[in-house]
C-alpha cells in the first residue's frame, strides 16, 4: 500500500468483494456492525501486549494474570469502544485488512482517532497484530491517519501512550516528524467507600 491509496476515494476505504486479490491491503472504516470484530482484535492484542494499556493497575494485572483479568479488560474495552460510534464525538475506527484465499479478510491492525471541533486530530489507538509486527504495517496505518487528518482539514495531530511504550514509540513517531510536546503523570486512586449517614452526623452543614 502506498500513501497514494489514502486519497479521498471512497472505493479505497470500503471492503473489496470476496474475490479480492490475495495479499491486497486496504483500510476499512468501521460501522457499528463491525463492533464484535473490533472488540475481539482489540482485546486479543491487549492481552498479548499489556504495555498498550494506559491504566497502570489494569496493565499490571493483565501482565501477571491474562486469563484472570480478561473479563475486566473486556468490560473496560466495551465501554471504551462503544463511544467510538457516537458521531457527536467525531471518533472513527479503521481496520487494516488483507485479502486471503478464504475470502474472509485478515485483520493486521487498527487505529482509532478523534477529531475535535477545533480541528485537532487525536490518535487514541494504533495497534498492529503481534504476529504481523515488523512488516511495515504500523507505517501504513500512520500514513493513513495523517492523510485522512489532512483531507478533513486538521491543523494539529496528537498522540499519547503509556510511559512503558515511550522509549520504543519515539523513534517510530520521529519518522513522521512527530515530536514530544508535553508530559503528564497519572496514578490510580482507590475506590471511595460510600455509606449512608444520618442528618445529625453531617455536623454544621445545613439542608
Amino acid at each position: 500500500v502506498t500513501r497514494a491509496a489514502y486519497t479521498a476515494k471512497p472505493e479505497d476505504l470500503k471492503v473489496p468483494p470476496a474475490n479480492t486479490t490475495v495479499g491486497k491491503l486496504w483500510l476499512h472504516w468501521c460501522q457499528p456492525s463491525d463492533f464484535n470484530q473490533i472488540l475481539k482484535f482489540y482485546v486479543d492484542e491487549l492481552l498479548a501486549t499489556p504495555d498498550y494499556i494506559a491504566q497502570p493497575s489494569l496493565r499490571e494485572g493483565v501482565r501477571t494474570n491474562p486469563k484472570g483479568w480478561k473479563d475486566r479488560l473486556t468490560a473496560t474495552a466495551i465501554t471504551s469502544l462503544q463511544g467510538s460510534f457516537d458521531v457527536r464525538k467525531g471518533t472513527k475506527i479503521a481496520l487494516l485488512l488483507r485479502g486471503r484465499k478464504s475470502g474472509k479478510p485478515e485483520v493486521l491492525g487498527m487505529f482509532r482517532v478523534e477529531i475535535a471541533p477545533n480541528r485537532i486530530g487525536a490518535i487514541q489507538d494504533l495497534m498492529v497484530a503481534k504476529k504481523h509486527r515488523g512488516q511495515g504495517h504500523g507505517t501504513t496505518l500512520m500514513n493513513g491517519i495523517i492523510e485522512q487528518f489532512r483531507l478533513i482539514g486538521c491543523t494539529e495531530m496528537t498522540i499519547s501512550s503509556s510511559h512503558v511504550l515511550q522509549d520504543s514509540l519515539s523513534p517510530f513517531l520521529a519518522k513522521f516528524g512527530i515530536k514530544p510536546y508535553a508530559v503528564f503523570w497519572a496514578m490510580d486512586l482507590p475506590p471511595i467507600e460510600v455509606k449512608t449517614v444520618a442528618r445529625e452526623e453531617v455536623g454544621g452543614f445545613q439542608g
